[in-house]
């Protein structure tokens, strides 16, 4: 009798847990530094945070391509919201971490968190795919000395409107996780 009072009480400790984690990431908003998540995040992010330091400097270098005219600011802007939101997954990542971690040790099925950190992590890796496409075509269009066709600039606008779609899918990621609760 003792022990199944254990197991109800652990339970509870465990979904009362849960839902305080999911307060705490409704509640965060702001900017997070990178000194608040652990070293593993800040491994994962680094790609993306060169890849927007990097596709930012492409375009102040080059300010009189028409490129960087046209789509510049949109997508410096989009880059840069998108590095903001992904440094606020990986802190919840960093939560489910723990959580899943907690829930092994507990020997509960930590498979709900470990496929929310999954889809952080495959979304990070997106972004910085965009993100460096974007800097690759704003470079290619600088060194080109032919005025660039249509085509190229329906290129870059699908290239900052899929950045533009990552960005919003962390949204989905953040839904994932309340459903998880």
């Amino acid at each position: 009798m003792f022990a199944g009072t254990l197991s109800i009480l652990v339970l509870g400790a465990l979904v009362f847990g849960f839902g305080a984690f999911i307060l705490l990431l409704s509640k965060r908003k702001g900017t997070v530094h990178p000194s608040e998540l652990t070293s593993e995040s800040r491994q994962i992010i680094r790609p993306l945070r060169q890849a927007v330091e990097s596709f930012e400097s492409v375009i102040k270098a080059n300010p009189n391509v028409d490129a960087a005219k046209i789509l510049g600011n949109q997508a410096q802007t989009t880059a840069r919201k998108t590095l903001d939101e992904a440094s606020r997954m990986m802190a919840n990542r960093d939560q489910l971490v723990q959580l899943a971690r907690r829930l092994e040790a507990q020997k509960l099925d930590p498979a709900s968190p470990l496929d929310t950190i999954d889809s952080i992590d495959q979304r990070i890796h997106d972004a910085t795919r965009a993100v460096d496409q974007l800097t690759l075509k704003i470079t290619q269009a600088a060194t080109q000395t032919e005025i660039p066709t249509l085509d190229n600039e329906n290129d870059l606008e699908d290239l900052v409107s899929r950045l533009q779609n990552i960005s919003q899918s962390f949204d989905e990621v953040n839904q994932s996780i309340n459903q998880t609760s």
